[in-house]
């Protein structure tokens, strides 16, 4: 065998290798789904998806004027979680879920009108 062969060889083996390092670090990131935009009285449910089983996050609501409130949901042995609200005010409120470090997962927001 050729020295070009053995060094192709060896090539192929390391591409292999990272593609396979490549592929094992991928994670799919955790995701918060709800509607867009409803009208003051409205339910929203929002749900959360691909967070670390058995676990909680935080959902913390941020209002239009600028007040925060959260409340500890419980995780889905597959993930998932429910969180629902309502509001008496229009406006866009912001939503993000927590891991119990403090770090924010997902986020998302809500338009209400009046």
């Amino acid at each position: 065998m050729s020295t070009i062969h053995k060094f192709s060889l060896l090539s192929v083996k390391s591409l292999f290798a990272l593609a396979a390092a490549s592929f094992a670090t991928i994670a799919v990131a955790a995701g918060l789904a709800g509607p867009s935009a409803i009208t003051v009285g409205e339910p929203a449910v929002f749900r959360g998806s691909n967070f670390t089983p058995n676990t909680a996050v935080r959902m913390t609501v941020t209002d239009p004027s600028g007040r925060s409130y959260s409340q500890v949901v419980g995780v889905n042995a597959d993930g998932s979680f429910s969180y629902a609200m309502s509001v008496n005010a229009g406006g866009i409120y912001r939503l993000q879920a927590s891991n119990s470090q403090g770090q924010v997962l997902a986020k998302g927001s809500l338009a209400v009108a009046q």
